[in-house]
Order: C-alpha cells, then structure tokens, then sequence
C-alpha cells in the first residue's frame, strides 16, 4: 500500500488510502495513537465503536470514532478520516517503508523471516497498546515512543547550542518552545547516527501521556530518523526490525 507524505512544520507525515463505503479516503499513519479510530465532532461521545467498515488493503476492519474535534487537512485530495494507530502494526508483522513510501502487511508464510533476514533489531515494551523502544539519544539511555505521526522528540532538555528555537501549540492549547537540531541516535545493535531532533524542557500534553503509561519515558522515536531505512513492527516478539529499503 502506498503511503502518501506531506512536509509538515520540518517533519514529515504520513497518510494511506483507504475505502469507506466504497469511496476513497485517508488516514493518517500516526503510531503515537495506540488504537485506530474515525474522527467524528466533539459533540459525538469520546469513544464508539463500530462506526465504519475501513478497506485497508485486503483487510475489511470495522473502527471505533472519538469526538475530539480534530481536523487534518486533506492530502492529495482525499479527505482524513482517522488515524491508522499502533494497533494496527501490533496485530501482525508490518513493513513501514519511509524511502520507498509504502506500508506492507508480511502475513504470507516466511514473510518476515524474509523482510528480517538482514534487519537490526530493537526490542521494544508494548504498553497499554504502545510502542516503546529503549535507545540512546546523546549517548543518553532513554525511552522513546515509536510515533510515525511526530518528529524525534526529547522531553526534560534544554536547546543545544545551534539549534533553532520555535514556538508550537499542544492538543490542549499549550504553547511552548522546543528547540530543533541534530542528535546522536544508538542501541546495543544499531551503530551511532546523526539524526534530526527536537528537544524541549516541557511538552504538557505528553507529560499526561508519560503519567498515563507509568514513567520512564522520555520523548517520540519518529520515521525521520530511518529515513534511508525501512522498519517491521513485529508484535508477537515485541520487535523493531530496522531493515535496508531495498
């Protein structure tokens, strides 16, 4: 399936085209979302289920709606409906191919044994329908939430010296500055590498989030810092595959 991208604010995001009723729409790829949902009005409840039978692929999958108001713009002329969560990748092995733009589901017999064969792995935590990967951000031990909807983020910092100061706005109407630059970013089995950051000392929304799973979180792991890469959600083994785009 083919992802569609749009530069938004020095990062990019990404969509995928799906039918409702046998008309085209969007979704946005947003892995920061534990469970896919269609967006409806805040005047609807917060949560419904079984609001529309979504075509994805070769899948039929009935998804919930939340009132919360939020719009996104369209993307190539198709109107965003909802976002494509972390539920989605959990519940069998998906490619994310940010190079090639496509999402692929690897469900066929030997499938991901074959996407996998020259991967490097990532071992991550799933909690309450989150990913969560341990790396090392500065030569820093933290914890990242895989979000393909975000940049790399690093909350509780300061700027460092070069980057650039911007102001940006949060769900609940927070504005606070984070500063953009370059990190270094590594694990036991990935090599050091330079990628594009964001630091901020407070991100009040997301501190709700961190609370919510429990601590010991420390900001966004985003596609951007795989950018040549592509990356397998593996939820049975609890698995980031970092793959060559081939």
């Amino acid at each position: 399936m083919p992802l569609l991208v749009r530069n938004f604010d020095g990062w990019e995001a990404y969509f995928i085209e799906v039918r409702i009723n046998d008309q085209p729409v969007a979704l946005q790829v947003d892995t920061g979302a534990a469970e896919s949902f269609i967006l409806q009005p805040p005047t609807e409840p917060d949560f419904t289920p079984d609001v529309a039978d979504v075509e994805l692929g070769c899948d039929v999958i009935s998804f919930p709606g939340r009132g919360i108001g939020l719009t996104v713009e369209p993307i190539a002329g198709l109107e965003v409906v909802g976002l494509l969560g972390a539920d989605y990748f959990l519940a069998a092995p998906t490619r994310i191919d940010a190079a090639k733009r496509t999402v692929t589901r690897l469900t066929a017999p030997g499938a991901l044994e074959q996407a996998t064969a020259n991967a490097v792995p990532i071992a991550f935590d799933e909690v309450l329908g989150h990913i969560l990967a341990p790396v090392e951000l500065d030569g820093d031990a933290v914890r990242l939430m895989f979000d393909t909807g975000a940049a790399t983020l690093r909350i509780g910092v300061n700027g460092n010296p070069g980057d650039e100061e911007i102001l940006v706005q949060d769900a609940d109407g927070n504005i606070f500055s984070v500063y953009r630059g370059t990190a270094t970013l590594s694990t036991d089995n990935l090599a050091e590498r330079v990628v594009p950051v964001e630091r901020t000392p407070t991100f009040p929304y997301f501190e709700q989030t961190v609370d919510a799973l429990g601590g010991n979180l420390h900001g966004l792991l985003g596609l951007e810092a795989f950018a040549q890469e592509a990356i397998v959600v593996d939820g049975a083994s609890g698995t980031l595959h970092i793959v060559p785009s081939k």
